[in-house]
């Protein structure tokens, strides 16, 4: 009999789906989701799919943010419950939540990204205890940590985070690097390398959401200065969001119409390939995300900054990719050096190629969530 998963989500992304899809093959999963759930920039995923989806009420002010999610663990005498952060941390801060897991035996896996925001975890542990509104939200944090059976974050920041300012034992930490299926990616790649097209030297690509937070303002901003020293450079924006129209209203008043396209959401891999293969320089301005891997698949070499951590297990300085520091000015010094050397940006390029097909896989993923759950029912 397979082990029952239940895994809690507040929407489920297109680009989950495949994950889902290879875990359910190794384990009975249900996936809870959010009715009715707006994710700026996000779609929720709907349709036949080869697990349960159900979708509940989203109430975080009741003390759980799905209050009836333990009627359906209950229901379906789920082994495993796999979380994100905010929930977990609130359901585990409820006594009575605290009491049900107890007695169905539940153990407890939280996944994710955390304390991307912070650079440096004791200093700010110590800046967070002079404030006792911060301290005290530490500790009932750490507290509510310490009752999880084991972590999954995506990457080496968020482990060493959980560790040096959640005091995360590291032996319930797996680092489990975030995954998409880039199979059509690479496979419209090699045509592409064997049909002998070529890129067009002077275009920058962006895919991801268009939302305040991803900082696409200080792309488009370097981007003025950039067509000061390229005329002929121009810059793709593929994604949707929130932030579309003022993005939109930018590009205009910096008289970029024409040199800054906006393309939409793309959700079809070989069309998103069309777009990223015509483009030589991929770049991430603010929290990054799994455009990374899309733009790796096709080859491209990335300008990126501090994302949500898996930037410092993806890239190398001038090997991959480049780090600016979030600012305009040194965002187009980069571009700018970027721009250079074209030859060098496929070179670079077919580094980052080999990392997303050899080690930042679906499977690999998932192998780390199948060995997790197993090692975690031993408990």
């Amino acid at each position: 009999m397979k082990t029952k998963v239940v895994i809690e989500q507040f929407v489920i992304p297109h680009y989950r789906v495949p994950v889902f899809k290879e875990l359910a093959k190794e384990v009975d999963l249900t996936l809870v989701t959010s009715t009715n759930k707006n994710v700026d920039g996000l779609h929720q995923v709907g349709g036949e799919l080869p697990f349960k989806i159900v979708y509940l009420d989203e109430r975080p002010e009741s003390g759980l943010f799905h209050p009836e999610i333990f009627d359906l663990i209950e229901e379906n005498k789920a082994d495993v419950l796999i979380s994100l952060s905010s929930s977990l941390d609130l359901m585990l801060s409820n006594k009575s939540a605290i009491k049900k897991i107890k007695s169905l035996r539940l153990k407890t896996i939280w996944m994710g990204c955390d304390g991307y925001a912070v650079r440096h975890f004791l200093p700010n542990l110590f800046i967070n205890l002079l404030n006792p509104k911060r301290t005290l939200r530490t500790i009932k944090e750490i507290v509510a940590k310490s009752k999880i059976d084991h972590f999954l974050p995506y990457s080496s920041h968020t482990s060493k985070y959980l560790q040096q300012r959640l005091f995360v034992p590291k032996n319930k930490i797996t680092i489990a690097h975030n995954a998409i299926d880039t199979s059509i990616l690479r496979q419209r790649f090699t045509q592409w390398q064997d049909s002998g097209s070529k890129r067009d030297p002077y275009k920058i690509i962006f895919t991801g959401r268009l939302t305040p937070r991803k900082n696409v303002d200080t792309l488009i901003k370097a981007f003025g200065n950039i067509r000061k020293i390229y005329p002929q450079a121009t810059l793709e924006i593929v994604g949707e969001g929130s932030d579309t129209e003022n993005l939109k209203h930018l590009a205009k008043n910096l008289g970029l119409e024409g040199r800054v396209i906006f393309t939409g959401a793309i959700y079809d891999d070989n069309i998103l390939a069309n777009h990223l293969l015509s483009s030589s320089l991929f770049i991430m301005p603010s929290v990054g995300g799994l455009g990374f891997n899309s733009a790796m698949a096709c080859a491209l070499p990335i300008i990126y900054t501090h994302a949500d951590g898996t930037e410092e297990d993806m890239f190398t300085e001038e090997v991959n990719g480049w780090f600016f520091d979030g600012s305009v000015g040194d965002l187009t010094l980069k571009i700018t050096s970027a721009l250079k050397d074209p030859s060098k940006l496929l070179e670079m390029g077919l580094v980052s190629q080999k990392l997303v097909t050899e080690k930042f896989t679906v499977e690999n993923m998932v192998r780390v969530y199948k060995e997790t759950i197993e090692k975690v029912l031993k408990i």
